[in-house]
C-alpha cells in the first residue's frame, strides 16, 4: 500500500508539475507574443525617431539657408543703399553743374547783349554763341541758346534731335 500510496502522490505530483509546465508554457507564449509587438512597436517607434531626426535636420538645414539669404540680403540692401546714395550725391553733382552752367549762360547773355551792340543784329546771335553751345551737355541749354534768335522773332535756328549740330534759318 505503501507503494500504492506513493504512486499516487507521485502521480499526483507529476500532474501538478504538468499544469504548472502547461501554465507556464502559456505564460511564455505570452511572453513571447508580448515581446514581438514590443519589438514591432520600437521598430515603430525606431521608423518614427528617424523621421523626426530627418525633420529636423531638413529644418535645421533650411533655417542655415534662410540664415544665410538673409545675410546676402542684407550685403546686397547695404550695397544698393550705398549705390543710391552714390547715385543721389551724383544727381545733385549734375544738378549743380547744370545750375551752374545755366547761371553762366544768362551772364554771357546779358554780357553778349550788353557789351556788344553788334551782336544785337539777329543772324549772327547763334553763331557767337555756338562755342559756348558745344561746351555745354544740358539739351535745355543748347536748345535755349540756339531757338535765342527766334524768342526775339529776328532770326530761326533748329538743333538736330541727338546731336549738337544746328541749323540756322534767316
Amino acid at each position: 500500500m505503501s507503494l500504492l500510496k506513493e504512486l499516487n502522490e507521485k502521480d499526483n505530483s507529476l500532474k501538478d508539475h504538468r499544469l504548472r509546465v502547461n501554465n507556464l508554457g502559456e505564460q511564455l507564449d505570452l511572453l513571447q507574443k508580448d515581446v514581438q509587438a514590443r519589438e514591432v512597436t520600437q521598430m515603430q517607434l525606431k521608423d518614427i525617431v528617424i523621421r523626426i531626426e530627418t525633420n529636423i535636420m531638413d529644418e535645421v538645414a533650411k533655417a542655415f539657408e534662410i540664415a544665410m539669404l538673409r545675410g546676402e540680403i542684407r550685403i546686397l540692401s547695404t550695397h544698393w543703399t550705398n549705390k543710391t546714395k552714390n547715385l543721389e550725391s551724383q544727381l545733385k553733382k549734375h544738378q549743380r553743374t547744370d545750375q551752374e552752367l545755366k547761371k553762366r549762360v544768362l551772364k554771357l547773355e546779358f554780357c553778349l547783349w550788353s557789351c556788344h551792340p553788334l551782336v544785337r543784329s539777329p543772324p549772327h546771335l547763334p553763331l557767337l554763341l555756338a562755342p559756348l553751345l558745344f561746351s555745354c551737355c544740358d539739351w535745355d541749354i543748347a536748345s535755349w541758346i540756339l531757338n535765342l534768335g527766334q524768342n526775339l522773332g529776328r532770326s530761326r535756328t533748329t538743333m538736330m534731335p541727338g546731336t549738337y549740330s544746328y541749323f540756322i534759318h534767316v
